[in-house]
């Protein structure tokens, strides 16, 4: 047995220790006092202990919640295939798209080189009109028409019917933009001027008195514009108007038959 140097360590419960000798790992200390103490485990023991409670303290719990990760790629779902109706319409807007660009390109040429009545330029605003009432733009339509209307009157005159289908356009446009105000005005143009324009008991006079009597009793019963609380008594004196004016006339079989449309006109105003 070999005897060491003298030192000292701390144990707990022992403010200094002497330590004697170190024998097989065992440390054998005396007090200062001179009584001796419990020996001290093995330092195998003792880390093996210590390996153990770290492992326990340590250890993660297992959540089987937890989401694996896997190198495989996620699967990638397919997009459902455009219809053939989706894909048409796609086309169509883009034929307009194309239109418009190309109209509008040649209205700006002719706008600068004319200053007057062109053919080209009324074909060519009517035409740019077209293109824009497709791409649902009635406002800009509107303007378009607007010019066209302008070149026509300037032409041909205030109450000239070559002006009807602009009118009718105009109409058109104002309704899709809900510009009530300017529709009220151009229906009642279109009909002013079919009056002027065709005899009574002319299909074409009857066309624009049918179309101008249905618009009135619409807009009476859906409140639009601010003349709407008056439209159905307008409605009234339109068709009496009408059935008075073939009434005058030598009653043949066809404007019998209109006017006994107008009385039915005058029942359902009425």
């Amino acid at each position: 047995m070999n005897r060491l140097p003298h030192s000292f360590c701390r144990l707990p419960g022992i403010v200094a220790l002497s330590v004697v000798l170190i024998s097989n790992g065992t440390c054998i200390a005396t007090a200062a006092s001179g009584e001796t103490q419990t020996e001290n485990p093995p330092l195998a023991e003792a880390s093996n202990d210590l390996s153990a409670a770290t492992s326990t303290d340590e250890q993660l719990p297992n959540d089987d919640s937890a989401p694996a990760f896997t190198d495989e790629p996620l699967p990638i779902e397919d997009s459902e295939p455009a219809s053939p109706q989706d894909e048409e319409l796609a086309l169509a807007q883009q034929a307009a798209q194309d239109r418009y660009a190309s109209y509008q390109q040649i209205v700006e040429g002719l706008e600068i080189g004319s200053s007057g009545y062109s053919p080209e330029l009324l074909e060519a605003y009517l035409d740019l009109g077209g293109a824009l009432l497709t791409l649902s733009k009635p406002e800009e339509a509107l303007q378009v028409y607007g010019k066209a209307l302008q070149l026509t009157r300037a032409e041909n005159g205030l109450y000239d019917p070559r002006q009807l289908p602009i009118l009718q356009l105009l109409l058109t446009s104002s309704e899709q933009a809900m510009q009530w105000e300017a529709a009220d005005t151009n229906i009642h143009l279109i009909n002013l001027i079919a009056r002027k324009s065709y005899a009574p008991g002319d299909p074409r006079r009857m066309a624009t008195v049918s179309q101008l009597g249905q618009w009135l009793l619409n807009a009476s019963a859906e409140n639009l514009g601010s003349e709407a609380g008056k439209y159905s008594q307008e409605a009234i004196e339109l068709y009496k108007y009408e059935r008075s004016q073939l009434i005058a006339l030598e009653p043949y079989p066809e404007q019998k038959i209109q006017v006994a449309s107008l009385y039915l006109g005058v029942a359902a105003a009425e």
